[in-house]
């Protein structure tokens, strides 16, 4: 009987599922607490002896308080890929605590039973998190005999403290316990590289200035750190590489690693790779790299020796974006690129964007999040998760939403973490019917409460509540929907001189009511907050019913140009369709149109342009704007949001 380890905490507390336990028949789900076993779910499929079966085992994101909701998925095998789902087990773990941390591991109760059989990379590892990066234990054809796993940190104090803003994240590379090590961190592995994370460069030749951040903790002083560049040509074949930083030995603090690399004659594509090495078996046993606030920019086209550092490129939608070093006295006009990927864009579609700049800035504002619903037993509707490779970070939560309500949370802020006014969105779905959509509505709450998110399930934590007012902007049966559920105020009620507001959380967060009987199922992707009080730009595109043609595989920019209003100059709008990542606005053109036009319009709302206010700061850094926004489809669709943000600054002189 093989039992498969989620996390091994130690001998009395571990989460696993085992196979086979009553003879050849048998699955279960179960999670030892202090010893006890709590078996969560079971399932009675026969196995034959000799046959390859395919196991995979989920716990997905939750939040302090909650139980993770788990999924263990068995599947057929088919010449060594993934076959026929068979049975699959799912349950909220028993508590939020115990034995959800720990290393993970297969383990046989049989000599004769064969794990992995003849096929190759058959056991795999992944954790939610922020996408783009792909990491690698061992590289394929290395001399490393050791296994590192990447992950992403989340512990606060190991991230890098010395960005514009708090880091919420950094990679994560855990050496193994024992042989050689190399273990690769990157972005782009070739290949078509329409809609990949290849770094497009304006021009062959030109130079790339590129930086990262490493720490670490009991590495030897043969361990090395390196961060690569790598090339590749139009087509996305790999041209050449090379090592443009290095650090040795153990990085107590961390350490930058920078360069400025020129690029070779045929480069159209690159992309930055970070590598942990280490040829002397066990040296560096059981160690620990963080990589942190890495950015890449083309020192030619830019004109930039040096970039302060800034996130404008994204994955998938929505982002929060950082400009820090915005110089000059006075807010100034910008102008925006916003540009996404689009596989298929059909005539008769909408594509619409919004994009806030906070009024205030802040360390540690969280502007965007994945929905996380309750998926214990306590409170009702109770949740599930659905694992959804087009969903931002890989999920979303689903209930049965009745007139009691659906409260998911993404959010859980410090009530002094995101002062400012903005509109909450989510993307949201229903399976409710066409003539009862109007029953389904939503509005936006704020909860202010002594614990984070759940808090003390019986309330008695709770200080106050805003409620907005409800809406019902559900037109469609079962389609995504981007959703707006109404303005918030974070803090929702004014502090006193004496108040402090760490002391205090906030819950912004969507609340949902389906009045009709019975209720209906709904599912729940990622939450926005979207800033209201700096500078807010948003717009609709329409490809008409009459136009030329769908759009496919072209990345489609969109331009708000402000940069000739301090001159007396209008601001305009327009867009242009483009084969890579790279803004092109010397020939973007058009303006407003209708869904019958017979041509790509673009319908902008809110302000005329995006302004940038460089009197802002954190910590003393001036010249710090945060933003954060999205772009989707009709269907709500999760989108990459790729921007780029040109201004002049503007002074006030005296006279």
């Amino acid at each position: 009987m093989p039992a498969f380890y989620l996390h091994y905490t130690d001998a009395n507390n571990f989460l696993h599922v085992d196979m086979g336990g009553g003879g050849n028949s048998g699955i279960g789900l179960h999670q030892f607490v202090g010893g006890v076993d709590h078996q969560l779910a079971t399932a009675g499929p026969t196995f034959t002896a000799g046959t390859f079966y395919w196991l995979r085992f989920t716990q997905f994101p939750s939040v302090p308080g909650d139980p993770p909701y788990l999924v263990a998925t068995l599947f057929n095998d088919s010449a060594g890929s993934v076959g026929a789902q068979i049975v699959a087990l799912s349950a909220p773990a028993f508590d939020a605590v115990t034995a959800l941390a720990g290393r993970p591991q297969i383990a046989p109760s049989a000599a004769a039973m064969n794990i992995g059989g003849a096929f190759p990379q058959v056991h795999g590892l992944w954790l939610f998190g922020p996408g783009a990066w792909t990491f690698l234990g061992i590289v394929s054809g290395s001399p490393a005999t050791g296994t590192s796993s990447w992950a992403w940190e989340t512990d606060p104090t190991k991230t890098y403290p010395g960005g514009p803003v708090s880091s919420f994240g950094a990679a994560r590379v855990d050496l193994p316990p024992a042989g050689t090590v190399d273990a690769d961190c990157y972005l782009y592995q070739g290949g078509v590289p329409l809609g990949s994370q290849a770094i497009p460069v304006a021009a062959p030749g030109n130079t790339l200035g590129v930086s990262a951040w490493a720490k670490s903790s009991g590495l030897a002083g043969t361990t090395t750190i390196d961060m690569t560049v790598r090339e590749w040509n139009a087509a996305g074949s790999f041209l050449q590489q090379s090592r443009v930083a290095r650090l040795t030995g153990n990085q107590a603090a961390y350490t930058q690693l920078s360069a400025a690399y020129t690029t070779g004659a045929n480069c159209a594509y690159a992309d930055v790779m970070l590598e942990v090495g280490d040829t002397n078996a066990g040296a560096s046993a059981n160690g620990t790299v963080w990589f942190d606030n890495v950015q890449c920019w083309d020192q030619t086209a830019t004109g930039m020796l040096s970039m302060p550092y800034c996130e404008t490129r994204f994955t998938q939608g929505p982002a929060q974006l950082l400009l820090s070093g915005i110089i000059g006295d006075l807010p100034a006009p910008a102008h925006l690129s916003l540009g996404t990927f689009l596989t298929s864009w059909p005539v008769s579609s909408t594509l619409s964007f919004a994009l806030g700049r906070s009024g205030k800035s802040s360390a540690n504002a969280d502007l965007v999040g994945a929905s996380n619903g309750w998926y214990g037993a306590i409170l009702t509707p109770q949740s599930t998760t659905v694992l959804d490779a087009t969903s931002y970070g890989g999920y979303f939560a689903k209930a049965t939403v009745t007139s009691g309500g659906w409260n998911p949370r993404a959010f859980s802020p410090e009530a002094g973490d995101s002062p400012g006014t903005y509109h909450l969105l989510a993307r949201f779905q229903t399976a409710q019917l066409l003539a009862n959509l109007p029953n389904v509505a939503v509005r936006a709450v704020t909860q202010q409460r002594l614990q984070q998110w759940f808090g003390d399930t019986g309330g008695s934590d709770q200080l106050g509540s805003y409620f907005g007012p409800f809406s019902a902007p559900i037109v469609a049966s079962n389609p995504w929907t981007v959703v707006d559920s109404g303005q918030v105020v974070l803090p929702p009620f004014a502090a006193g001189a004496l108040t402090d507001p760490n002391q205090t959380y906030l819950t912004p967060r969507t609340h949902w009511a389906d009045g009709t009987g019975g209720g209906s199922v709904c599912e729940i992707n990622w939450q926005l907050l979207l800033p209201i009080d700096g500078s807010l730009v948003m717009g609709l595109l329409n490809n008409p019913s009459n136009a030329f043609g769908g759009i496919t595989n072209q990345w489609l920019w969109t331009y708000l140009d402000g940069l000739g209003v301090s001159l007396g100059l209008p601001a305009s709008q327009g867009f242009s369709l483009e084969t890579q990542p790279v803004a092109a606005p010397g020939k973007s053109a058009g303006g407003p149109g209708t869904r019958t036009t017979g041509i790509i319009n673009l319908n902008s709302g809110a302000d005329p342009y995006l302004i940038l206010d460089p009197t802002l700061e954190v910590n003393g850094g001036a010249g710090i704007n945060q933003l954060a926004g999205y772009l989707a489809d009709g269907a709500g669709a999760v989108l990459p949001l790729h921007s780029v943000v040109q201004y002049s600054p503007l002074y006030l002189y005296p006279r």
